[in-house]
């Protein structure tokens, strides 16, 4: 009997060594835990490599737009027409993590809410983020100091509610 629970230990300790079993799957920061809403309701993929787009192009020598802090304005969908949009930049050099966020928020109950991240440069800013499980989505958007335009594609589920969602904001909420 001591034998074999041994030979299950060992046996145990070798696949857990191995990763046969047990082996963790990829973490990522959607999965977190947080206290922020994420979600989506439609009411009544993204880039690959933010980074990269942006150092390949030719503004990425310039010094980023100062976007940290609470942007507001309008965001416009062909089905729930205009709403209201805010982001919140958490800036840290030519990026910002996935604390920054996005609210989008139409009269139809219609809303995206959810952590983005991205780069910034001196002439506007890209990110990706997610609306709960299903709702990925990237943007970009051009612009200054005092206005940025731009837009927003959503894949996965909400591709089916939120179509040529596009974006104007100015620095304040």
């Amino acid at each position: 009997m001591k034998l074999a629970k041994t030979f299950v230990m060992v046996v145990c300790a070798t696949l857990l060594s191995t990763g046969g079993i047990g082996s963790a799957r990829q973490a990522y920061a959607q999965d977190a835990a947080s206290t922020d809403v994420q979600g989506w309701s439609a009411g009544g993929t993204g880039s690959a490599d933010l980074e990269s787009a942006v150092q390949s192009s030719p503004d990425a020598q310039g010094t980023p737009l100062a976007v940290g802090g609470c942007w507001s304005g309008d965001v416009i969908d062909d089905l729930d027409g205009t709403g209201t949009a805010s982001l919140t930049f958490v800036q840290n050099g030519k990026k910002f993590p996935h604390t920054s966020s996005l609210n989008f928020d139409w009269p139809d109950t219609s809303y995206v809410h959810g952590p983005i991240h991205g780069t910034v440069s001196s002439t506007g800013i890209k990110f990706n983020g997610k609306a709960g499980k299903g709702c990925p989505f990237h943007g970009v958007g051009t612009g200054d100091a005092s206005l940025i335009t731009g837009t927003v594609t959503f894949t996965g589920k909400c591709a089916n509610f939120f179509t040529n969602v596009s974006f104007s904001i100015s620095p304040g909420c």
